[in-house]
């Protein structure tokens, strides 16, 4: 709560400095614009006052800019440092310097810079102005002060804030003088002989300057010892007041009595100003002496007082089991480890005799606290600790003596630490790493373990040794592993290059090494692939190895192998490639060939028929238009044939199919001839398709064809397509409610010439369906059918709705 209540106050006071760089600020401003404006209050406040001049109204303005922009002392603000706002800041308050020196200058040298007027012309006749628009000689000191106050509080000079307090504070003094001179009438008092004398409103500002640079750092300095709560603040704040006052009713006891000005006016102003100075100077050191003697004094106090807390802190929180005895072994202080070690509480045991709370302790540590009572320091590292209960713990511990001044034994200190956890966890840790070895050693893959720094394995598993052929004492060194697995000098060094580069950078991905020709011992080579992992934190590389010569050799073979394959399959390719133009060169002879005689037949059956009409009877020309719708039919067939073998040569030419207008032309094609009484058709939406448009073209002429012929037979024909896409995929029903067929024979009905009705029935080939199935797969797609005797039949085809 004090801390909080000084921030406070300490808050309080930097809102005074800034409220006093408002009022400059401020006062600048008016003055300022008393000028522009050309309003006589605003410059000197009443016609017989000393006018503030222009410049000195800029230097106020920059003055209040300095001291609001200034950035309050650390111990205050956490807020983040504000580098512009400081550095206008300070530009602010080197300019004020700048100019009162430059007018300084003007006064010692007796000269004119001509910077006077250079912002507004001065009054041809004003009061008590040595030359126009020039300020007073202690208007231009005190802007040198200021300003000297404001910088000196940005330095890290240990004492440039308790140099900036004094300078501010002789402003605060000299500013009264020239405001008790105006109150007073005593014009010695706000100016020097004949020049230009201080306005009232100048003296003004310099008094809040003084009092807000003494206000931003009110911990630090003269400040911090006047508003101190010790005696030094006690004696500041009467002894500085004292100091002020005393004067100041000094110069009313003058102003009071009969010519006290007159006797005074002789002595310059000066000479009270530093007098009062002194006096504050002189009361300041000497509350700061008692405020430091006081500081020393407390800060003993509570350094011992810490010293003791923090003693007993440490032994009650100590991580071991403390007790402190005096020389008749009575409890002085015991640590809380010590009270649940031994399952004891605190009060039941301070001041009680060690043996009384320990009525059964051993004889054998009777004369270990009789010997540390002798002066003599015993420890043990692991002792057997047997509890009331018969439980048994390990224990580690020390007996000391402690020391009054003068060297005499004031008893003994037993530092005692239950070891029990740490002894199991010892055993848990010694079965762990067994079984992690076990384990290791039974791996398929070769394991080491390797020190960063020292470039040595620590461990590697049989697996390890197995694989690079060598003794585990020959591989634990780096430069021996690499001398004996890798013997061809330039190999090695090659491959050492390359492992140290990778290792160098850190890079995971980079320690990985595949195809490393290794040697062993007996002088087999072996191809292995080697991975490191690093644990940086643990000073640790795992190196892991994997014996692929096997595999190398199969992957070796296999590429032979399929070189092999590959050779056999050119041939085979070749041997079909001359298969191929053989059956086309067959095909052709064939369509040729045999459309000759089947035209001849034809030609002569019609010949026949025609010339020798009278001569043949019923039975003759029977037999004549048979044997010309067999040789029709067989034209038919090899037309049919020709198209089923050319469709696995025709390379598929991929477009964009408008499935549902390619549908209904090939319906309306095929259904006006013969015309079929009654036929309805039933057109769904079908999901547009890629592929060859020919070939699907041929798929929907197949599949209505049949459709129309096997549904030609009943009364009411109904033929019905559909389609959807499902899953990326576009199915296409077309039903019909003809004949139908057993689906006992759905297996065969897509081969080629196979037939489920007789040709007297249905005329047909028999190789449709086959020329259907054969370009929905070449596209990727399935086809199927479902049917029943009388109830029609339902083809199914899929095809891909998108370009691949």
């Amino acid at each position: 709560m004090a801390i909080q209540g000084d921030t406070s106050s300490t808050r309080f006071k930097l809102f005074y400095s800034r409220a006093a760089g408002w009022v400059v600020l401020v006062v600048g401003l008016l003055v300022m614009a008393g000028w522009i404006l050309d309003i006589p209050v605003l410059r000197s406040l009443h016609p017989t006052f000393v006018s503030m001049k222009a410049n000195t109204a800029l230097s106020f303005m920059l003055l209040g800019l300095s001291l609001l922009l200034l950035e309050p002392p650390p111990s205050v603000s956490a807020d983040t440092e504000k580098p512009f706002l400081n550095r206008i800041s300070l530009a602010a308050a080197l300019l004020v310097l700048l100019l009162g020196s430059l007018n300084l200058i003007q006064y010692l040298l007796k000269t004119d810079l001509g910077i006077d007027e250079l912002l507004f012309r001065d009054e041809p006749d004003a009061l008590h102005t040595f030359a126009p628009g020039r300020m007073a000689l202690n208007t231009a000191i005190g802007f040198v002060l200021a300003s000297a106050s404001l910088i000196l509080l940005r330095a890290r000079w240990s004492q440039s804030v308790v140099l900036s307090q004094l300078l501010a504070l002789f402003i605060v003094l000299s500013s009264l003088m020239p405001i008790l001179g105006y109150k007073y009438d005593v014009a010695a008092f706000y100016g020097y002989g004949e020049f230009t004398q201080m306005a009232l409103h100048t003296a003004v500002a310099f008094l809040f300057i003084g009092l807000g640079v003494l206000a931003s750092r009110p911990r630090q300095g003269i400040v911090s010892v006047i508003f101190s709560s010790g005696k030094a603040g006690f004696l500041a704040r009467r002894l500085i007041p004292a100091s002020v006052l005393l004067p100041i009713a000094l110069w009313g006891w003058l102003w009071l009595s009969p010519g006290g000005f007159e006797r005074l006016a002789s002595a310059p102003s000066v000479f009270f100003t530093v007098l009062i100075s002194l006096l504050v100077v002189l009361s300041w050191k000497i509350s700061d002496s008692v405020k430091q003697l006081e500081k020393k004094k407390s800060h003993a106090e509570t350094e011992l007082e810490n010293w003791h807390q923090l003693m007993q802190y440490i032994i009650r929180h100590d991580p071991n089991a403390i007790a402190v005895h005096d020389t008749d072994l009575r409890y002085v202080f015991v640590s809380e480890r010590y009270l649940s070690d031994y399952k004891l509480k605190r009060k039941d045991i301070i001041g009680k005799h060690h043996y009384e709370v320990f009525p059964d302790i051993p004889d054998r540590w009777k004369e270990v606290h009789r010997r540390a009572l002798a002066g003599e320091v015993i420890r043990v590292d692991e002792d057997v600790f047997i509890r009331q209960d018969g439980t048994t713990d390990y224990t580690r511990w020390e007996c000391r003596p402690w020391y009054r001044q003068g060297e005499e034994v004031g008893g003994i200190i037993l530092y005692t630490e239950v070891i029990t956890n740490r002894k199991k966890a010892e055993k848990a840790l010694q079965e762990r790493n067994e079984f992690i070895y076990t384990v290791l050693d039974n791996l398929p893959i070769g394991v080491a373990l390797n020190t960063i720094n020292e470039g040595s394995a620590t461990y590697m598993n049989k697996k390890f040794e197995e694989i690079y052929g060598w003794p585990r004492e020959e591989l634990t060194d780096t430069e021996n592993f690499f001398r004996r697995v890798y013997p061809e000098p330039a190999y090695r060094e090659a491959l050492k290059k390359k492992v140290m580069t990778d290792m160098q950078s850190g890079d995971p991905e980079r320690m990985h090494w595949e195809n490393i020709l290794t040697t062993r011992q007996d002088g087999q080579q072996r191809i292995i692939d080697a991975k490191n992992i690093p644990l940086l934190d643990q000073n640790t590389m795992v190196s892991t190895v994997l014996d692929v010569t096997k595999q190398k050799r199969a992957e070796s073979d296999l590429r032979e192998l399929n070189q092999e394959l590959e050779q056999r399959v050119r041939s085979r390719t070749l041997e079909l490639e001359a298969a191929n133009k053989e059956l086309e060169a067959f095909s052709y002879s064939v369509s040729h060939d045999l459309r000759a005689p089947l035209r001849a037949i034809d030609g002569f059956s019609l010949m026949l028929e025609e010339d020798y009409a009278g001569v043949l009877d019923a039975n003759g020309h029977r037999i004549c238009g048979i044997i010309r719708s067999n040789s029709r039919k067989m034209g038919q067939l090899i037309d049919d044939l020709l198209a089923f073998s050319r469709l696995g040569r025709t390379e598929i030419q991929q477009s964009r199919i408008e499935m549902k207008a390619l549908a209904e032309a090939v319906f309306h094609e095929l259904a006006k001839d013969p015309p079929q009484e009654g036929l309805t058709f039933e057109l769904s939406d079908l999901p547009p398709a890629w592929g060859d448009a020919a070939m699907i073209k041929q798929v929907w002429v197949n599949l209505v064809s049949n459709a129309l012929k096997f549904s030609s037979k009943v009364d009411k024909p109904v033929v019905r397509i559909s389609g959807e896409v499902k899953d990326g995929i576009c199915h296409y029903r077309i039903e019909d409610n003809g004949v139908g067929f057993d689906m006992q024979y759905a297996s065969i009905i897509f081969g080629v010439f196979q037939r489920l009705h007789p040709a007297s029935e249905f005329e047909g080939t028999g190789v449709g369906l086959a020329i259907v199935e054969r370009v929905v797969h070449r596209h990727g797609g399935t086809v199927s059918v479902w049917s029943e005797e009388g109830k029609g039949a339902r083809f199914e085809f899929t095809l891909k709705n998108t370009l691949r």
